[in-house]
């Protein structure tokens, strides 16, 4: 049997982006062409499930890395172009 792999040094977390217009409309808008398009941007719950999803990775971070006084720690977010994702970052 081979030897285990080491212990991983980094940790990923993943967010969707919050209730769109799209999703209560029932459409799927994943085409590039409609990336910068407010068409269908965050609800008003969307926007409140940002803010909520914001606090809990906030409290996930804090307990793995400490004080926000650690400055040792590198944390990075990618996101996707859509109007939906960064609205999601931005609530």
């Amino acid at each position: 049997m081979p030897e285990p792999l080491p212990e991983l040094k980094n940790t990923y977390f993943l967010l969707r982006h919050g209730q769109s217009e799209g999703n209560v409309e029932g459409v799927i808008s994943s085409a590039r062409s409609l990336a910068t398009s407010e068409k269908h941007g965050l609800t008003k719950l969307g926007y409140e499930q940002g803010v909520e999803s914001a606090t809990n990775l906030l409290d996930l971070l804090e307990q793995q890395h400490g004080s926000s006084e650690d400055k040792t720690k590198k944390v990075i977010f990618y996101s996707s172009p859509f109007s939906r994702a960064r609205q999601t970052a931005q609530a």
